[in-house]
């Protein structure tokens, strides 16, 4: 179960969209290639969570 509340990770994204679609594609990255992980413990959605709230990933907006 994710711990992190939803408004902590909302302020490192612009839109709830965005925040699952970052969420989305790092949780596919973690499975496809577990040794870019910090953690491979954790479960993908978990690590990506954790990946965005520590600065880990960022996004770009394309218009």
């Amino acid at each position: 179960m994710i711990h992190n509340p939803l408004n902590k990770l909302m302020e490192k994204v612009d839109s709830r969209y965005t925040l699952v679609s970052v969420l989305a594609a790092r949780a596919r990255e973690i499975v496809e290639h577990p040794e870019k992980s910090a953690d491979v413990n954790f479960k993908p959605v978990t690590a990506a969570v954790d990946d965005l709230l520590e600065g880990r990933i960022t996004y770009i907006r394309q218009e």
